[in-house]
């Protein structure tokens, strides 16, 4: 199995995917579906990957592309927009495809229940706090939709039991989603925080499905930064619709 293919409540017309680590050319730490160019591996190689994506999920057009950098940064997107620095993309434009690359980051997917507006976020630890969900809620409101309507996909990512930080880092965050561990190190619970602040911001709870397998803990089906550092290839969570 190359991806996974989520089991949510959407219309038909959405189709939705993230990808694992297997089912590509990469070698080495980024073997082998690693579709990232900023990661040191080899560009053609790369660029293959990703148009082996295209070819196994059917894509309608090559997705738009965003520069990560843990930003609260949300872009409208169409077929014909340019690689910019976001975090996450939103388009109402049938044919286009929404992406996020991630390596323990959350994907979050989102869908109008209408099926004719969906998202894509990339929130790692620095873009929860930085408040990507809620600039993504923004964007969706100023569009005149309800966010009461979307349904929710949140991929898998780093969990609680292998997301440890130190004091340096924990006061960003509230208590509710820290658990000591004794000399100075904490474990947060991300997905956890992600929900709450996705219900806070106006999204249904029961709108929200969860994939909870550990991107650290499984290194045959995922790829993980916190595992692998800056040699860690990435998975890709993306959708569109017809």
């Amino acid at each position: 199995m190359t991806w996974i293919e989520p089991d949510w409540p959407v219309k038909s017309n959405i189709h939705a995917a993230v990808t694992l680590r297997s089912g590509g050319l990469s070698k080495g730490v980024f073997q082998s579906l690693n579709p990232a160019l900023h990661v040191n591996d080899n560009s053609e190689t790369v660029l293959a990957n990703r148009k082996a994506i295209a070819q196994m999920l059917n894509l309608p057009s090559n997705p738009i592309w965003l520069e990560q950098v843990h930003s609260d940064r949300v872009i409208k997107i169409d077929k014909n927009t340019a690689v910019q620095q976001a975090d996450a993309s939103y388009t109402d434009q049938a044919g286009v495809v929404s992406v996020v690359m991630t390596a323990d980051c959350l994907p979050v997917l989102l869908a109008s229940s209408d099926g004719t507006e969906i998202a894509a976020v990339h929130a790692g630890w620095r873009g929860l706090v930085n408040g990507i969900l809620l600039q993504s809620a923004k964007q969706i409101e100023e569009n005149g939709k309800s966010l009461s309507n979307f349904d929710i996909l949140i991929g898998p990512s780093i969990q609680k039991c292998c997301f440890e930080v130190s004091d340096d880092v924990i006061n960003k965050f509230d208590s509710n989603f820290i658990e000591e561990k004794g000399t100075g190190k904490y474990q947060i619970d991300l997905q956890k925080l992600a929900l709450h602040q996705l219900v806070q911001n106006g999204f249904k709870r029961e709108k929200i499905t969860t994939l909870t397998e550990c991107t650290y803990c499984d290194a045959e089906k995922y790829h993980s930064y916190r595992r692998n550092g800056k040699k860690a290839g990435r998975m890709i969570g993306l959708l569109g619709y017809c």
